[in-house]
């Protein structure tokens, strides 16, 4: 009965969890030795920032770091070693406010790839594979694939809607159904792609396979 009560008062449930939790911390609270443990507690319970970079750390920089309260510094080992060079009191002061400094050699952006695999990673994109297949056939990382062809993306889906236009079409001469009517769809829908205007586009192509797949070449 009293469950019945309490699922008819979520917010009654709700006040219960909140007593229940409090009486927990208040618990925990009472075993521990001093604030020192509580402020260590807290610490652990927060998260855990890290910083990567792979560009020469300015003082102002570190100081910036330091205030954001990072935990943790990913660099490469020869800007390490510069700024242990050249800004070694930046480095010390790092290390004395608690921040982690870590080196290693994959820290920065993906690397480049060539003209010819790029415009294999779009072929194999406008073909209908997803990005993880597609860095599987290239023998890449998924991140390298998607920094290279990120701003083709657009571009990249016109032709994969310009393919399905062209299988459309190679259906309809094989049936020996590219008359004017339908000719003239296509000539418009170039036109509508052309101008990147993919909602009138999408139209026409709706006109298109629903000529194709009409019994006759009545349908208009």
């Amino acid at each position: 009965m009293n469950e019945l009560n309490e699922l008819k008062n979520p917010d009654k449930i709700n006040e219960n969890i909140s007593k229940n939790d409090d009486n927990k911390v208040t618990k925990n609270l009472d075993d521990l030795d001093d604030l020192k443990k509580l402020e260590n507690l807290n610490s652990l319970n927060s998260k855990y920032k890290v910083y990567k970079t792979s560009k020469y750390l300015t003082k102002k920089k570190v100081e910036e770091i330091i205030q954001k309260d990072y935990d943790e510094i990913i660099m490469p080992q020869s800007i390490y070693n510069l700024m242990d060079e050249k800004n070694k009191s930046s480095m010390e002061k790092l290390r004395l406010c608690g921040v982690i400094i870590k080196t290693t050699d994959n820290v920065g952006r993906p690397k480049k790839i060539t003209k010819y695999d790029k415009d294999r990673i779009k072929e194999l994109l406008v073909d209908g594979k997803s990005v993880r297949k597609t860095a599987e056939i290239m023998n890449m990382k998924k991140t390298t694939v998607w920094e290279n062809i990120k701003d083709s993306m657009d571009e990249i889906k016109i032709e994969k809607f310009r393919k399905l236009i062209y299988e459309y079409k190679e259906l309809l001469i094989i049936q020996d159904r590219y008359g004017s009517y339908v000719e003239s769809l296509f000539l418009e829908l170039d036109v509508y792609i052309n101008n990147k205007d993919m909602e009138n586009a999408l139209e026409i192509l709706n006109k298109i396979i629903i000529y194709a797949k009409s019994e006759d070449n009545s349908v208009k």
